[in-house]
């Protein structure tokens, strides 16, 4: 993303990329920081009411990891 702006011919179009990556990626950071710390005793709540149902969606999901290497294990012989 910054070398191609090298090859423009402007010497300063790398550094204005990567200064504008910079400026928004750190702009991103922040709003996502500030949304986190804004709503952190909801989701909190809501995670810890939910808490039995994300066990249970998750060992499933492990079960059903294990069924396919299973599978794969015995479908190429191994």
């Amino acid at each position: 993303m910054v070398v191609l702006p090298l090859t423009s011919g402007y010497s300063g179009a790398a550094l204005l990329t990567f200064t504008t990556f910079a400026v928004a990626m750190a702009l991103m950071m922040l709003l996502t920081s500030l949304l986190v710390g804004l709503a952190k005793a909801t989701l909190l709540r809501r995670l810890q009411a939910s808490t039995a149902g994300i066990k249970r969606i998750s060992g499933l999901v492990l079960i059903a990891a294990g069924l396919y290497l299973g599978y794969y294990y015995v479908a190429a012989g191994m």
